[in-house]
């Protein structure tokens, strides 16, 4: 954490006075900028979120040496609602050290807020993943039964005509063996008739 620029006090619309300072913070190879409000008088230590991201310290340098008045009254707003901020330590005699600390304790507020941030984002992108494969999942199982009952359809009509034409089969086979049983009967009752016929004859 290094203090890298710092500017005159910028009053607040109720008149609090804060004395701007930036402040490098590295982030793996990457230099966060932070703009850091120490109140001159009762308050606390308040910082902006993460104002900036350089490639490089002199890059973050440049940066803060552009930095005018007015971008500093609405970092000073922003640094009002993003936190409450903290207080400055009284532990420490060296003043240098006592503002160095509350200013890394207030960059780590917005820290633990951007990781929270990030996991949210995290947790939401994966609940949308979710989401999606739950549909297709439903599509899916939808699709499916619409295929089992199609296929169920189709397997009872295929039941039903063939339970038709073996009902024809049978009934045609049924017509054919009372026809031929009729014609048996017939004979039986012709035989009888003819032997008496030439029994006559015979006489």
């Amino acid at each position: 954490m290094l203090r890298i620029a710092e500017f005159e006090p910028i009053a607040t619309a109720a008149g609090a006075l804060y004395r701007p300072r930036v402040y490098a913070d590295q982030n793996a190879v990457l230099w966060d900028g932070y703009i850091v409000f120490f109140p001159l008088g009762i308050g606390t230590v308040i910082s902006t979120p993460r104002e900036t991201t350089q490639s490089d310290f002199a890059s973050l340098q440049s940066w803060a040496s552009g930095l005018n008045r007015i971008y500093l009254e609405g970092a000073l707003a922003r640094a009002l609602e993003a936190s409450d901020g903290v207080v400055m330590p009284t532990s420490f005699t060296d003043l240098v050290v006592a503002e160095t600390t509350a200013a890394a304790d207030a960059i780590t507020l917005h820290r633990a807020a951007e990781r929270a941030g990030a996991d949210a984002l995290s947790e939401l992108e994966a609940a949308e993943i979710h989401e999606h494969a739950a549909a297709i999942a439903r599509e899916d199982a939808a699709r499916l039964t619409r295929q089992q009952e199609e296929l169920e359809s189709l397997a009872n009509e295929t039941a039903r005509a063939t339970a038709e034409v073996a009902a024809e089969a049978y009934e045609s086979a049924a017509r054919e063996a009372r026809a031929v049983a009729a014609d048996i009967a017939r004979s039986t009752t012709e035989r009888p008739q003819r032997k008496r016929s030439a029994a006559r004859k015979k006489r």
